[in-house]
């Protein structure tokens, strides 16, 4: 009985002992919670992205110590999924992206057409910031086409620099609603013409009232037009109300018969295959009367390019080609290139330094003589058609006059 009351007498001691110490088997969770947050290092010891020792010989988070403003600027660069997941970086960066200049690319939101409108439309309703750059993109316009209309009239839109049209309809649209729906966005999208920089149509139509509307778009440097349909006198209005203009790529356009561009800022032309419009509109003719900034002039027809390529005035012209065989006269300034008739220095073309031709046979003889309308050409490019492989082939040859 003795050794029994002495035993319970030395466990109780031990206990109080323990508990004394900090080690008791009875703590309640907060107690521990407590010890714990005391025994850790203090947070404003740790390195900027760290959490323990382990991390501590990592580099510093040095792009998160730089000012929200900057960062914003950052987030704007970024693809839109890309600036979409940089919310995950930190609870700094979390409220960038919807606060930030939007970039807003539908192609990258779904492959699905009907997520990428309901994805892009929750975007522009909760994004706080400007939109600087929108690509629409629809299939099936009919579906879509008043929904874009609304997303235009959006005033998160007011400063948009950027602005993609990529468009289609199914087979059981007609091309006359198919151009009216087209050209009623690209109307809508007239308001944005203060602040425009680049400009990409694709299968839009271009109305011949076009040229009576007050058109100005005095910040718009790159404009790019595919598969349009456009009168001579549209898309001459249209060229001539961008007076910082420097670069025009037009390609596939229906209904163009002579293009006719006059620029004191044009840079880079590029002009490619066009098409008749029910046989009834054959592109014939591309002039150049006025471009003395001009340093790239490229025609890239095939078969159904003009028939004549006239340059007036492009003092600075630097890069030339591609020349297809389809072309039976090309003249810039003085020197008219029809049948390799004999050079003289008169009709030389000094500034050129880069050619570009294609070839579909075998005709030395004719590249060495139009080599000579060139004296200061530094590199030429044929493209050759092998048929052989059914392919073609690309020739580089440099000069060099040392």
């Amino acid at each position: 009985m003795g050794d029994a009351s002495s035993s319970r007498t030395t466990r109780k001691r031990i206990s109080q002992q323990l508990e004394a110490a900090g080690h008791g088997i009875n703590h309640a969770p907060e107690a521990k919670k407590e010890k714990k947050l005391q025994e850790a290092p203090s947070l404003d010891l740790l390195p900027v992205g760290g959490g323990g020792p382990r991390e501590a010989s990592r580099p510093a988070d040095r792009i998160s110590r730089l000012p929200g403003e900057i960062l914003g600027i950052i987030v704007s660069l970024l693809s839109t999924c890309d600036a979409a997941r940089s919310q995950a970086i930190s609870r700094q960066w979390l409220p960038l992206w919807g606060s930030s200049s939007l970039n807003l690319d539908m192609n990258a939101l779904s492959a699905s057409e009907h997520d990428r409108i309901s994805i892009a439309g929750k975007i522009l309703a909760t994004h706080r910031g400007p939109v600087h750059h929108l690509l629409l993109v629809s299939h099936r316009l009919e579906r879509c086409n008043a929904t874009f209309e609304q997303w235009l009239r959006l005033p998160v839109l007011n400063s948009l620099s950027h602005l993609d049209f990529k468009f289609s309809c199914t087979r059981n649209i007609t091309a006359d609603r198919e151009a009216d729906m087209t050209y009623s966005l690209v109307l809508s999208s007239l308001r944005f013409s203060p602040t425009l920089q680049a400009v990409s149509f694709s299968s839009c139509c271009f109305r011949d009232d076009l040229i009576t509307r007050p058109l100005h778009f005095p910040k718009l440097r790159k404009l790019k037009l595919h598969s349009v349909v456009a009168s001579d006198d549209a898309l001459h209005a249209l060229i001539s109300a961008c007076p910082a203009l420097e670069s025009l790529d037009v390609n596939y356009t229906v209904g163009l018969r002579r293009l006719c561009v006059r620029s004191a800022s044009l840079r880079s032309i590029c002009i490619g295959t066009t098409h008749g419009l029910k046989n009834e509109v054959v592109f014939q003719e591309m002039v150049v009367e006025d471009a003395p900034l001009l340093e790239r002039l490229m025609p890239t027809f095939l078969d159904d390019g003009p028939a004549s390529i006239r340059v007036i005035s492009a003092p600075r012209l630097e890069i030339l080609g591609v020349l297809p065989s389809s072309i039976s006269r090309l003249e810039i300034g003085t020197a008219v290139i029809q049948e390799m008739p004999a050079v003289s220095m008169a009709m030389s073309l000094p500034t050129v330094k880069i050619l570009v031709l294609l070839s579909v046979g075998p005709n030395l003889a004719a590249v060495v003589n139009l080599l000579k309308y060139f004296p200061c050409l530094e590199k030429m490019y044929i493209k050759s058609y092998d048929p052989s492989v059914g392919m073609f082939r690309v020739l580089e040859e440099h000069f060099d006059y040392n």
